[in-house]
């Protein structure tokens, strides 16, 4: 390895046109903030036509305003013995890799030695770009104290003057003028809204090692990692079309991130309700791609959080040696991912079972993250919706709206007392429904916790009474560690 110094001129130079000259029609969002004080340490490796290269943007007050160190690698091996050693050379000295960039890191991983296996990832699917070209594809914010950011890119020499690199990491803000950024753009960018499922899944037949591979140290685990994702399902839900590939990405085309969120947490759902735990996708969870190869799934350019779910951007978890609740990968079979997206469509269609599939399934996410008390809470809230969704029904269907006299203001007690007498609730159903609701009046009014039986119990009655579809998961198998159970 050795200095880059033609690319460390450059991002310096960058950083101070940023602060400098900043243009004022463009917007520039967190991921690209340079403001005083920033520093970028980047790693660079050869791929392809070009160089691929991750940089980490820092913003530590007791360093430089602008600087920026860069490294790069001759090739694969020099980086994979950088990693063997977790270690790097900065003038003339071997550093360990959790030394080199300031700021506290959540994982087991230094920020500089994530970097590199990111690299080492990206290096093996070059993006071809234009000579005099830096395209950044990727951004994430990385919670470090203070925060950060981390940019994936490709370029090729010569750098573009700093003007127009600016430009291409910004966005026109002002209506009336076309964005700059869409000018330079060979074609349209396809935006959309993406996220991994938790916990990993792998649709179809896994790509088990041959005799000779595992003689030779490969597993099932190496052979998925290194596997490119492909679409299995895909269909259209309320105009937007939505597929899922193999590794599990649930994308949803379109740059509504609420709209999005909501279709991938259908999906998610009708899996989970199939009895393969699937948690709902939260705001930090999603990935917001910025460039969508529609033909392929392929994520050309994205940002996304720094969160357990999505780590691992090749489908599976980057962390493998962490013991972690999620460290079992699930195979199913690929028509499971076309049962999902048919049921995700069904729910989201009806006004009704499009609320109650996204509640049932945040009620399950808090469970599963051992919040019993707020899980039972947003179950019972379920429960309480569909007993006066019933009598409202019944109350129609007995003529008392035909004569003009409304429904009173009864309680949730009082309306399981009716629908008991009218039997539209069996016995069983009104019991277990008025020991929940009896639970329910201890939580909001004597501040008791739920165990994990009465949230689980909760649960078990929202999803009977509900009944919502369900994924048919037969044939699911489980993996741990490359072997399949």
């Amino acid at each position: 390895m050795r200095i880059d110094e033609q690319l460390e001129l450059f991002l310096t130079a960058l950083i101070e046109e940023f602060q400098e000259r900043r243009p004022s029609d463009l917007d520039f969002s967190n991921l690209v903030d340079l403001s005083a004080p920033t520093q970028m340490y980047g790693l660079t490796l050869p791929a392809g036509t070009g160089v691929s290269c991750v940089i980490h943007v820092a913003h530590d007050p007791s360093g430089s305003s602008a600087l920026a160190r860069v490294l790069r690698f001759a090739d694969r091996e020099d980086l994979e013995a950088a990693l063997e050693r977790r270690a790097v050379t900065f003038g003339g000295n071997e550093l360990p890799m959790r030394d080199v960039i300031p700021g506290e890191w959540t994982t087991d991983h230094s920020i500089l030695e994530q970097a590199a296996i990111e690299l080492a990832r990206g290096a093996e699917r070059p993006i071809e770009v234009e000579p005099g070209r830096f395209a950044v594809h990727g951004q994430r914010i990385v919670m470090t104290d203070p925060p950060g950011a981390r940019w994936t890119a490709f370029y090729r020499e010569p750098l573009p003057p700093l003007a127009e690199a600016l430009r291409l990491l910004g966005r026109a803000h002002r209506s009336d003028q076309p964005s700059v950024t869409e000018a330079l753009v060979e074609s349209p960018r396809q935006a959309a809204i993406a996220a991994f499922a938790e916990p990993p899944l792998w649709f179809g037949d896994p790509p088990e090692p041959t005799p000779v591979e595992t003689a030779r140290g490969q597993t099932l685990t190496s052979k998925i990692q290194a596997w490119d994702d492909d679409i299995v399902a895909t269909r259209p839900i309320s105009g937007v079309d939505v597929f899922v590939t193999r590794k599990g990405r649930v994308t949803a085309v379109t740059d509504d991130s609420s709209l999005g969120a909501d279709l991938l947490n259908q999906v998610f759902a009708a899996l989970d309700r199939g009895g393969i735990v699937q948690l709902a996708a939260g705001r930090d969870d999603l990935i917001e791609i910025t460039d969508l190869d529609t033909h392929t799934g392929a994520m050309r350019g994205y940002a996304s959080a720094v969160s357990d779910r999505n780590q691992r951007m090749d489908g599976i978890r980057a962390r493998t040696r962490t013991m972690t609740p999620y460290t079992q990968l699930v195979l199913l079979p690929e028509d499971c991912a076309t049962q999902a997206l048919s049921i995700a469509e069904a729910c989201h269609s009806d006004e009704v079972n499009r609320t109650r599939s996204l509640r049932l399934a945040d009620a399950r996410t808090l469970r599963e993250k051992g919040h019993d008390t707020e899980a039972f809470i947003v179950a019972w809230a379920l429960i309480e919706n569909w007993v006066e969704q019933t009598f409202d029904g019944f109350w129609r269907g007995s003529g008392k709206t035909r004569s003009g006299t409304p429904p009173m203001q009864w309680s949730a007690a009082q309306r399981s007392d009716l629908l008991l007498a009218a039997d539209e609730l069996t016995q069983a159903e009104f019991d277990a429904i008025d020991k929940l609701r009896r639970f329910r009046n201890r939580i909001v009014h004597d501040l008791r916790n739920a165990a994990a039986s009465d949230s689980e119990e909760c649960l078990r009655v929202a999803g009977t009474l509900c009944q919502l579809p369900a994924c048919e998961t037969e044939g699911a198998k489980t993996t741990m560690f490359g072997t399949i159970f």
